[in-house]
């Protein structure tokens, strides 16, 4: 079975601004849509009527035709079936149909399930130009799991009504939270949304977030309470995000400084038992034991030095490079 998952991620990253030069949360392409609709699922996906306008040779329009919608989740005056909607390309020459375009369109695998399509509805989320309805994003659905995202729809609809930027801000932390708090959404929500709510939320506290990089730049500062800490830190542990995002280390380290020194050591040294799982996570182990190295009170050059080397020594097999990080974690007990 595909990876849904992995899929959305991949194409959340491919799916860029008009600029084609910033990538685009989930979040951010509900606001840039006018109309978000859910269609009838094609036999064929994604059902584009191959009819392509070129308009110079590394630009083009195609043309998205014989839709049937089945209901409007944001545009409920709209009608799409009789509007003409476009995909924007832009590719190298756009004279030539294979060549990989910027729209962002879930393509799922023919073959997979016994069922086929069935149950499977697609929703599609359009701007409205002059004179057309440009697609913006589209994605397959699983009809019995299409609650979490129009959950999420909803909330974002509601919280872009806030009028306060820092009350704005601190509804979509707290909604956050609260989803990672509640543990039917973390896991076995469903058998293709796992992660339930919490499947359609950027990462807001990574420092390089669109959601962060947004209210930064309004003099917004985003508060994180002692308590929603001490839930990011036990969903951090569980999930090994710990060792994988920076900034979890940084915003929970000065209220939790021992607790995470003797999680994120004791998780890199069973990471250092098994040989694949260090060539997989090596980087990561480097990382943690970087930033624990840069909150000591009197910095040891030497083991910054030995780090240093590992991380910049091709020459090093892992063996070697596996003995010297179990000496510095050693040394940081």
């Amino acid at each position: 079975m595909i990876k849904y998952k992995i899929l959305f991620f991949r194409l959340l990253v491919i799916f860029l601004s008009s600029s084609y030069a910033q990538t685009k949360s989930f979040r951010e392409i509900i606001l840039k849509s006018d109309i978000i609709a859910e269609i009838a699922h094609k036999e064929s996906h994604p059902n584009f009527i191959n009819k392509r306008w070129a308009i110079s040779d590394s630009e083009s329009y195609k043309y998205l035709d014989s839709i049937q919608v089945i209901q409007y989740l944001i545009g409920k005056n709209s009608n799409l079936e009789k509007e003409r909607i476009i995909i924007h390309e832009t590719i190298d020459n756009a004279f030539y149909e294979d060549l990989i375009t910027t729209s962002p369109i879930l393509i799922v695998d023919e073959s997979e399930g016994e069922d086929g399509y069935i149950g499977r509805s697609t929703l599609i989320f359009c701007k409205k130009g002059k004179l057309t309805f440009e697609l913006v994003f589209s994605i397959d659905v699983y009809k019995e799991e299409l609650s979490y995202l129009l959950t999420f729809i909803d909330f974002v609809k509601e919280t872009e009504k806030i009028k306060s930027l820092k009350k704005r801000s601190k509804r979509y932390i707290d909604k956050y939270i609260e989803v990672i708090k509640n543990k039917n959404n973390i896991a076995g929500s469903g058998p293709h949304y796992p992660e339930g709510e919490l499947y359609f939320f950027e990462d807001i506290l990574s420092t390089d977030s669109s959601f962060m990089t947004y209210y930064a730049s309004r003099g917004v500062q985003l508060n994180v309470t002692k308590n929603q800490k001490e839930i990011l830190k036990n969903y951090a542990f569980e999930t090994n995000l710990i060792l994988k995002k920076d900034h979890l280390l940084t915003l929970l380290y000065n209220d939790f400084p021992e607790e995470i020194r003797t999680v994120t050591l004791r998780k890199c040294i069973l990471l250092l038992e098994n040989k694949k799982d260090f060539y997989f996570n090596d980087s990561y182990i480097v990382n943690t034991l970087r930033f624990l190295l840069s909150k000591e009170e009197s910095k040891n050059q030497k083991m910054v030095d030995e780090l240093n080397h590992v991380s910049y020594a091709p020459e090093m097999t892992d063996e070697e490079k596996i003995e010297i990080i179990k000496s510095l974690i050693k040394e940081l007990q």
